[in-house]
């Protein structure tokens, strides 16, 4: 077991605003690292990589490799969010200006109940994945991209990341150190006038973030089509519900721009692979019965990680796949993005 511990500066002076966005506008060297693993994972942690990105401008995949060009306050979102948005008397997407002409874009997501955990029938599913109903009761917005090098930069004056570039996602963060950058976020924000009473930034739930991953799909992934390098950054030499390994893959070895591939069907970007994202809650076992707005337990020894990572295989990937880490663990395949609370009006 190793753990990596850190500090973050926030010595930096912060501007930040938010722009209402109109809807419809247009070496692989790999360090061990102490997160509970499902018996089918060939490993964890990250390694190093040559070279680093420049300046990448978002881009959707058109399913054959090739890419278009489309920013994250550009796509379209599902009428289940604008009729949410509409009901809160809120915008469905917003822009926040994090100043020097950095933003960071969130997406609503809209309240309602969805079946929570892996059908019993599901490829690779794991026990602590029970199916059960959720009640989400209120909307809230989530960043449509993990958060990414130049964002969190711009927040805390850090980059602790292995695999550099802008506009790649920030990892080799902490769980607190991901939780220090909501508060300072909201700090800012506050102080500006820019939050209610009540609206805040944090790391999502675990139920908010499957919620928002799954996008009313019940699939184990929320794809247009079947899972592949082409869609989603992860170690291609596994298929999904395959255990050999293919000796011919694609494997990238490291993180991807954040929105190289297509969005999932509510806007939001890369809840498959790239890299695991913290949550906000105590990783423990499910309830078994229908629950509302459920947070996890109320202590215990590991944070939960959701989404897999580009080190990881297809079935740590799923929707409904649950892993944890100690609250320091500081992986090169760990980030995060984040969630904003919308006060009742």
């Amino acid at each position: 077991m190793r753990i990596r511990t850190g500090a973050v500066s926030f010595g930096m002076a912060l501007v930040i605003g938010v722009v209402w966005a109109c809807v419809g506008c247009g070496d692989d060297g790999r360090d061990s690292g102490d997160r509970q693993r499902s018996p089918r994972d060939g490993g964890n942690g990250a390694g190093s990589a040559r070279g680093a990105a420049g300046h990448h401008t978002p881009t959707t995949s058109t399913g054959s490799g090739a890419h278009v060009t489309t920013a994250p306050s550009r796509v379209g979102l599902a009428p289940r969010q604008i009729e949410a948005a509409e009901a809160a008397g809120v915008p469905s997407r917003i822009e926040v200006d994090l100043g020097r002409g950095v933003r960071m874009v969130l997406v609503l997501i809209p309240p309602g109940a969805f079946l929570m955990g892996a059908p019993l029938h599901e490829e690779m599913r794991e026990d602590d994945e029970p199916p059960h109903m959720v009640t989400l009761s209120a909307p809230v917005y989530l960043g449509a991209t993990e958060v990414t090098q130049r964002q969190y930069e711009r927040v805390t004056g850090a980059n602790p990341s292995r695999y550099v570039g802008p506009d790649r996602p920030v990892e080799r963060v902490s769980w607190h150190e991901a939780s220090a950058f909501c508060r300072r976020l909201t700090e800012a924000e506050r102080s500006s006038g820019r939050l209610r009473d009540g609206e805040a930034y944090a790391l999502p739930t675990e139920a908010v973030w499957e919620c928002a991953c799954r996008a009313g799909t019940t699939a184990p992934f929320n794809l247009d089509g079947p899972l592949n390098t082409d869609r989603v950054n992860y170690d291609g030499h596994y298929l999904y519900g395959e255990e050999h390994k293919l000796h011919e893959a694609v494997w990238r070895h490291k993180t991807t721009p954040v929105a190289t591939f297509a969005p999932n069907p509510w806007g939001l970007w890369d809840m498959h692979g790239n890299v695991w994202e913290w949550c906000a809650d105590w990783y423990g076992p499910y309830a078994t019965t229908a629950v509302a707005d459920p947070a996890g337990p109320a202590s215990g020894v590991n944070r939960v990680l959701r989404g897999g990572s580009w080190f990881d295989s297809p079935g740590d990937l799923r929707s409904a796949n649950r892993t944890a880490a100690t609250p320091d663990n500081q992986d090169g395949n760990i980030g995060f993005r984040v969630m904003r609370t919308v006060a009742a009006r």
